[in-house]
């Protein structure tokens, strides 16, 4: 449990830093999220994403993780209401490039929501 404790600390970080650098210097912001979504950078993401991902689910349920997503998805929506006009063209632009393009993500959303259906159904 300590490992989980761990991780929402080093979230919790992020998010103050993310918020600070929005609020006092925006276009710094900008600058290092393009630096940290550098395709290049995928082969440290999976790895780390893998990571997080064995001590969550070496600790709560995915169901119970899948609750949790939900509400962040929620969070999300509220964030992109207040930019309903960039989410829209945001929209066009992945009709343009089409959803090929996301294979990978969309692999791992589905193999997220099969293991959840899956964990639901076996559970007594």
């Amino acid at each position: 449990m300590i490992s989980l404790k761990i991780l929402a600390l080093i979230f919790s970080v992020l998010i103050i830093f993310k918020l600070l650098f929005l609020v006092f210097n925006p276009e710094d912001w900008i600058k290092k999220s393009k630096t940290l979504i550098d395709k290049r950078l995928l082969i440290t993401w999976i790895p780390l994403t893998v990571l997080v991902g064995y001590f969550v689910f070496q600790n709560i349920a995915i169901y119970k993780v899948a609750a949790v997503m939900f509400f962040t998805a929620m969070l999300m929506a509220i964030t992109f209401f207040s930019s309903e006009k960039l989410m829209i063209e945001m929209r066009k632009k992945i009709k343009k490039v089409g959803v090929k393009t996301f294979w990978f993500p969309i692999l791992i959303w589905a193999g997220v929501a099969i293991t959840v259906i899956i964990d639901l159904i076996l559970q007594k």
